[in-house]
């Protein structure tokens, strides 16, 4: 059996990726398996804490991520509570660095940080990504290692071998129910909708982060570039009457992962 690389990775976001650039600087060979053809767009996390901005700077890419997901005015953080027309109920600045190990805060969509990480993983000719590749099946190798099994777009199997094998594929991991690693906890019964909007909140007033205070229209607005702004709007859906998939469908067909709007004075 020989090993096609010393560190195979399932998962191409953010954390998958650091440990991939973090391995390859090393000189050590990785391959990191991704189910999806690309790095997902859809809005997802674009604040960071402490344990990872320390992360990212010793990956050497923070300066970057600050670079395209904030503005002069990010370092200092505005944290509003604000009601439906863009009234300031309560609010506080925290300030720069705190709780963050010294450092800035962070603020990047996560498809960016993506995005930053791959270009300096292209430097290495020892880090590979396989898009399109969907593990099914982990075979332990004992001593030897592990194989990823993965179902490829043209409807074949690929069997990717390394001595180490790192699961880094989110919530709903695949490489830890494979393993029988369990997660426990519980799930809320509410929806979460997110969705990027593009619209310039920052003339209207709107900071770092608020959180819109509402009976029926509850969200929180922060944004992950300085054009725009990601929108998480909970949800009072019956999880059996609104399962998941018919939610993402909904968002697809109305193409809410990317609205482009019109300026108004006030408000959403």
């Amino acid at each position: 059996m020989s090993l096609d690389a010393d560190v195979v990775i399932v998962g191409a976001g953010p954390v998958g990726l650091v440990i991939a650039l973090m391995i390859a600087r090393q000189g050590i060979s990785v391959t990191v398996l991704e189910r999806f053809s690309e790095v997902i767009q859809s809005p997802r996390a674009m604040a960071y804490g402490p344990a990872a901005v320390v992360e990212l700077e010793r990956a050497g890419i923070a300066a970057e991520c600050r670079q395209i997901g904030m503005e002069e005015s990010d370092y200092h953080v505005q944290i509003r509570w604000i009601t439906r027309d863009n009234k300031k109920i309560a609010g506080y600045e925290r300030p720069s660095g705190v709780n963050m190990g010294g450092y800035a805060p962070v603020l990047c969509g996560q498809h960016k940080v993506a995005d930053i990480i791959l270009r300096h993983l292209s430097e290495y000719p020892h880090a590979k990504i396989l898009w399109d590749h969907e593990v099914t099946e982990i075979r332990d190798q004992g001593d030897k290692g592990a194989t990823a099994v993965c179902d490829t777009k043209d409807g074949g199997k690929a069997e990717i071998t390394g001595r180490y094998l790192v699961g880094s594929d989110g919530a709903r991991s695949t490489v830890r129910k494979l393993i029988g690693c369990t997660f426990d906890g519980f799930t809320y019964d509410k929806r979460v909708v997110a969705t990027n909007v593009y619209y310039p909140f920052r003339d209207y007033g709107f900071t770092l982060a608020q959180f819109i205070v509402d009976p029926e229209d509850f969200a929180l607005v922060p944004p992950p570039t300085p054009s725009c702004i990601s929108v998480f709007k909970w949800l009072r859906l019956d999880r059996e009457m609104f399962p998941r998939r018919d939610v993402s469908l909904l968002l697809r067909r109305r193409r809410l992962p990317d609205i482009r709007t019109t300026p108004r004075p006030s408000g959403l």
